[in-house]
């Protein structure tokens, strides 16, 4: 299963183009994730926070088994 990352909205930087933004005062360098509409961009982001609640929870879940497995071992 692959893993969400937050930040849908927004663009990841490079360092390169962190270093061009020092010269950029007209905000060319700026990039974000683009959709069509509102309620598009809005749909995307919440599936994405809910993947990551996703994530969460299946971190949890393998953390507590091997607490058990442990717990169960001594």
């Amino acid at each position: 299963m692959s893993r969400v990352v937050a930040g849908f909205l927004f663009a990841t930087p490079s360092f390169t183009s962190g270093v061009a933004r020092l010269l950029d005062f007209g905000g060319t360098f700026d990039a974000y994730n683009r959709s069509r509409n509102d309620n598009e961009a809005d749909f995307r982001a919440t599936l994405c926070d809910w993947a990551i609640v996703g994530n969460d929870l299946s971190d949890a879940v393998v953390q507590l088994s091997q607490g058990i497995q442990i717990e169960q071992g001594k």
